[in-house]
């Protein structure tokens, strides 16, 4: 009710039944931006923000159109703000939607060919001896007090390990990738998915077996 009173310049009510999600609370982290768009939208004539928004969606879709598209989407991302001399070779720019969207199903074959699941076995058993090491040298400290070793063992033993790849891979089963619809419009249904995968989250607890990367990223 707050939210709609403060800023009634925005259908919420709209959004999020368009986003299927109908949250208890809202935090508006920043008031002083949602009164400035508030206003903004209310004094902005319709034509003008219906151009606004179409500028916005062709911007978006510029990277995944034809070669003139992408020239110009890179002279100025690439070339004028980032300071890139050439983009990238049009086959890793194809690499990295599939990579993208699809992470766990492009890491799931990766793992199939590249990583056996004994040698996630021997790295789980080699984390789990460091852990009894670590535990072991907690128990022998004598500048730390019993209370205060308890509590470094309650934080040893909540130490979550990930190594390699998830357990459960994530399920793409509900994204239709259409192979007689362009190129855009497949990368429209992947962007639509992954938000309404992360709108599916709000007022849940958070998941510890998720995985935020996947096996094939590299980051050391």
């Amino acid at each position: 009710a707050d939210l709609k009173k403060n800023y009634d310049a925005i259908d919420w009510k709209y959004l999020f039944d368009f986003a299927k999600i109908n949250p208890e609370r809202v935090i508006v982290c920043q008031p002083e931006y949602m009164e400035a768009l508030d206003k903004l939208i209310e004094t902005t004539p319709i034509e003008d923000l219906r151009y606004y928004l179409a500028s916005q969606y062709l911007n978006a879709a510029a990277p995944y159109l034809d070669d003139n598209f992408y020239a110009a989407s890179f002279d100025f991302y690439g070339r004028t703000m980032s300071g890139k001399q050439e983009p990238r070779p049009r086959w890793k720019r194809a690499m990295a939607i599939p990579n993208s969207a699809l992470g766990e199903a492009v890491g799931e074959m990766y793992v199939e060919k590249f990583f056996p699941a004994e040698d996630k076995a021997r790295m789980m058993t080699l984390v789990e001896n460091l852990r009894t090491a670590l535990g072991q040298h907690i128990d022998q400290l004598d500048w730390m007090s019993d209370s205060t070793k308890m509590r470094a063992r309650e934080k040893l033993a909540a130490f979550h390990v990930k190594i390699g790849y998830p357990d459960k891979w994530k399920d793409y089963s509900t994204l239709e990738i259409d192979p007689t619809l362009s190129y855009w419009e497949n990368i429209q249904r992947a962007s639509e998915w992954a938000t309404r995968d992360q709108l599916a989250k709000v007022g849940k607890a958070v998941d510890p077996e998720e995985w935020l990367m996947t096996p094939q990223t590299v980051n050391a």
